[in-house]
């Protein structure tokens, strides 16, 4: 059926004058098999590396209820952070719609558009996905951090908290520069007047990701175990194979970079490079830890402060104005 009317064509995700009949045909752009197989085999591979017992490093639990300062504040942190999160992810699921511009590169067989996602659709974002996993992480830190308090014998699955907590570490500072070093200068090139990533709900998204993994680990003493990398690699590769499904069903990929439609060798360049920025902040938390392990509080609050200001996303690069209709 198609739609005669720019509030059916919007609330069916596309905006009205890049609407077609087109969209509503099944001969949607499909990921070529060799590369959904290569992928699958990365995630395999992933999730075995977390698994095996010889990784496993249980000296580092201690660590989810342990902090350089008293335990109750850490407890309150955490619980403040939580709330914080789940009230985020419910307003931008539940009443917020997000204006997606959507222009892919030159030899793509997706169509360049703007797409409005509200409700489920929300998820079809990286950033949102990894704000919700970070908003389980402080659930389950929270509860973790007062079952230290107790001092009780409990069962829970403390080592599940700090995979969790090192796959948000890595993960949300992949959101924060992919944002800041990639999307924003896109954008700025190719778009004209405000720009959405810029407006004030989406700073707070692509932002308060990465404070809030920084003050933690700052607070927590967290540290992050080379071995448990596997876990940051699962989460990334299988939002990866996640946008094949979406392409296929819907015909878009809601970033560019992540467009299985391009040559192979540029597909597999663009994908190892995310993974490869993933790694490298997994490894970098690793070092980080260790290297601050035994400097004083304010030493450790400094260099995390510094880190977050080197990839937080801002209006400092004005964007291009609007062309003038005369």
């Amino acid at each position: 059926m198609i739609h005669s009317s720019a509030a059916a064509a919007e609330a069916d995700g596309f905006s009205e004058d890049e609407f077609s009949e087109d969209e509503n045909d099944d001969h949607f752009p499909k990921p070529a098999k060799g590369l959904v197989a290569i992928l699958v085999a990365v995630a395999v591979a992933a999730a075995t590396c977390i698994w095996t017992p010889p990784l496993r490093d249980r000296a580092t639990l201690d660590y989810v209820g342990a902090a350089v300062v008293p335990t109750t504040i850490l407890l309150a942190t955490r619980a403040i952070s939580f709330l914080f999160f789940a009230q985020r992810a419910c307003v931008g699921i539940s009443r917020r719609t997000l204006t997606l511009p959507l222009t892919y590169t030159r030899g793509s067989a997706f169509r360049n558009r703007t797409v409005y996602l509200s409700g489920g659709d929300r998820l079809s974002t990286f950033t949102m996905l990894t704000w919700l996993l970070q908003t389980v992480y402080f659930l389950l830190a929270t509860t973790a951090t007062a079952l230290r308090l107790t001092e009780k014998s409990v069962f829970f699955p403390f080592e599940l908290v700090h995979i969790v907590f090192e796959v948000t570490w890595a993960s949300s500072h992949l959101v924060t520069t992919v944002t800041t070093y990639v999307l924003v200068p896109s954008a700025l090139q190719r778009q004209t007047g405000d720009i959405p990533l810029l407006q004030p709900d989406q700073l707070i998204m692509h932002n308060a990701n990465v404070l809030a993994a920084n003050i933690d680990a700052c607070l927590s003493k967290m540290r992050l175990v080379p071995h448990h990398a596997g876990a940051a690699a699962l989460w990334c590769v299988s939002y990866v194979i996640f946008t094949f499904a979406w392409g296929s069903s819907r015909g878009w990929v809601p970033y560019f970079f992540l467009d299985y439609t391009l040559p192979l060798r540029h597909v597999l360049a663009n994908y190892l490079g995310l993974l490869f920025v993933a790694l490298a902040f997994f490894f970098f938390g690793v070092g980080l830890a260790a290297v601050l392990a035994d400097k004083p509080f304010s030493v450790v609050a400094a260099a995390h402060a510094a880190l977050v200001a080197a990839i937080v996303t801002t209006k400092r690069t004005p964007p291009k104005p609007a062309p003038k209709i005369d």
